[in-house]
């Protein structure tokens, strides 16, 4: 099990290194340029956010919005351990991705229009 991000880190430079077969002494952020690593910090921000839309995709009957909190239970009835229901206290103590996820859905917007005028077809940028 990986403790932090520098094993992390350690582990995508081993990588970088078996990928391009440089040697051990190589800069780390220059072998994982040339195989084309993304930073491992900048990857996992990626899934955190990919995971968050994800919850913020899911039906309204889904039993995941149960535990939310009641402004985003979607009117659903509230589970007798939602976030909605816990003391300040216990939310301190609480280490979980239905605390994360219920934090930043109101980062999310909904605004986007697939038919809105910048998406059609002559009007992209050409290089």
């Amino acid at each position: 099990m990986v403790k932090n991000i520098t094993e992390l880190k350690k582990m995508q430079c081993r990588a970088a290194l078996w990928i391009t077969g440089a040697f051990r002494m190589s800069p780390s952020e220059g072998v994982e340029a040339i195989a084309g690593l993304i930073p491992i910090n900048l990857h996992l921000k990626k899934l955190n956010s990919q995971h968050h839309l994800r919850y913020a995709t899911i039906p309204p009957s889904h039993a995941i919005n149960a535990l939310l909190d009641k402004y985003q239970s979607r009117n659903q009835n509230q589970h007798k351990f939602a976030l909605a229901n816990l003391t300040n206290k216990q939310k301190l103590k609480l280490k979980s991705p239905i605390k994360d996820v219920s934090e930043r859905l109101n980062e999310i917007k909904d605004e986007f229009d697939p038919h809105h005028i910048i998406f059609h077809p002559g009007l992209r940028l050409v290089l």
